[in-house]
């Protein structure tokens, strides 16, 4: 038996209006958890972040931030991504041209010291070895040099460990993802012989070399911030260490910050951290990579400290972090947002950064009231193509009976003629 029209539309907004419902859940299932010490590497317009410590434990979770997609900061458009290992203070690093995320060390790992992310199966590969000088390494920092795709791990320790004796680790240790095989080049720092921790690190594609900004000694020094008026600078050709003379805003020594190079590496933006143990930071500076000068930006409402950044359209993005006098009181989930042009931090990003509203706009209600706006907008829209649908086929029907009526009409008269 054929099925009445109005029935088969009725059961069309149905199914529509049960997707639409499902959606709304499975993007409100997807949350990103208030986290410190996560790997995070930026893949293009992605900001990936993996890992990391809670309140209480570690965590093993993997999303990807969309950077192509406008959003408020309390609702970002994300991806959950299959968990990686259940770890904190490891180093992300992007592998195979871009194809895939590395994974490297971390504190109390349970598995092997590098896993591979491969972004197009989304699955996770153990890959490599463990290298004997740094089985349990943490407070490192891991770059890629796009032109060769060598991975560059610089400092690191594993006083945090509870599996291995305590050591330091002062080299720059090299990981081809072709060979999988690593091997020590040159130690970490210029300066001293201790091991480098909790420095931020980027390659700059300007100078064709890694530049690494502030950190500290490793335990069981007490962890002072290392001077940023000359950076560090790693030449992957030469293989040596030489510094980078700055001036302008110059950031105080700090430790636990984060750094992030613009898409064209013109630019870097440095952002919080710590002096020691007991003052944290709010500051956020830009330095101009050609000219070496640093310009201070607007500050944070709060410090932060041991978190994950990234840097894209002209807008610094951080997330998760601790503050406090201890360094460990937990920053919420929600986002952060710098907008470059603007020269504040906002309350969205943007597919253009001018977009951006800012700190004195929307508040951080936002994104969720507009999740909400759009889904009722979508429901509007189910509902509304419906009733044209429904009108449109009665006046279709209308119009046919009517020609029927004309056409019967027209028989009748030529019949009495």
């Amino acid at each position: 038996m054929a099925t009445h029209p109005s029935t088969r539309a009725k059961a069309s907004l149905f199914l529509a209006l049960t997707l639409s419902t499902s959606m709304i859940l499975a993007q409100a299932q997807s949350t990103l958890l208030p986290v410190r010490r996560h790997g995070f590497v930026q893949i293009g317009d992605k900001f990936y972040i993996q890992g990391g410590f809670s309140t209480t434990t570690f965590v093993q979770d993997f999303f990807a931030i969309d950077l192509a997609s406008s959003w408020a900061i309390a609702s970002p458009t994300i991806k959950s991504l299959p968990a990686g290992q259940l770890t904190s203070h490891h180093g992300l690093a992007a592998v195979g041209g871009g194809a895939q995320v590395l994974a490297v060390g971390g504190l109390n790992r349970p598995g092997s010291f590098m896993r591979s992310f491969d972004l197009a199966t989304e699955k996770w590969t153990n890959v490599g070895g463990t290298p004997p000088f740094a089985t349990e390494l943490e407070g490192h920092a891991a770059v890629t040099d796009p032109a060769t795709g060598l991975v560059y791990i610089i400092g690191g320790n594993n006083f945090g460990s509870s599996t291995v004796a305590p050591s330091q680790y002062n080299g720059v240790m090299v990981y081809d993802p072709t060979s999988t095989k690593i091997e020590i080049q040159q130690p970490a720092t210029n300066t001293t012989t201790m091991s480098l921790t909790d420095p931020g690190v980027v390659w700059s594609t300007v100078r064709k070399s890694i530049l690494v900004f502030g950190g500290s000694l490793a335990p069981p020094v007490s962890p002072v911030g290392l001077d940023l008026t000359a950076v560090r600078e790693y030449d992957p050709v030469s293989k040596s260490w030489k510094t980078m003379a700055t001036s302008g805003d110059v950031p105080p020594a700090r430790f636990d910050h984060c750094v992030a190079a613009s898409e064209d590496g013109s630019k870097i933006v440095l952002f919080g951290g710590a002096k020691d143990t007991s003052v944290n930071y709010d500051t956020l500076y830009v330095l101009d990579v050609a000219a070496g000068t640093w310009k201070q930006g607007q500050s944070a409402s709060t410090p932060r400290t041991k978190f994950a950044c990234a840097f894209y359209n002209n807008q610094f993005v951080a997330h998760g972090g601790s503050a406090g006098a201890d360094r460990k009181t937990m920053l919420n989930n929600v986002l952060a947002v710098y907008n470059l042009d603007q020269g504040q931090w906002v309350d969205s990003y943007a597919r253009s950064a001018t977009e951006s509203k800012g700190s004195s706009g929307s508040s951080s209600n936002t994104g969720v009231i507009a999740g909400a706006v759009g889904g009722v907008v979508a429901l509007v829209i189910v509902i509304g193509a419906f009733w044209w649908f429904r009108r449109r086929r009665a006046t279709k029907e209308r119009e046919a009976y009517e020609s029927d009526a004309r056409a019967a009409a027209a028989v009748g008269r030529e019949d009495d003629q």
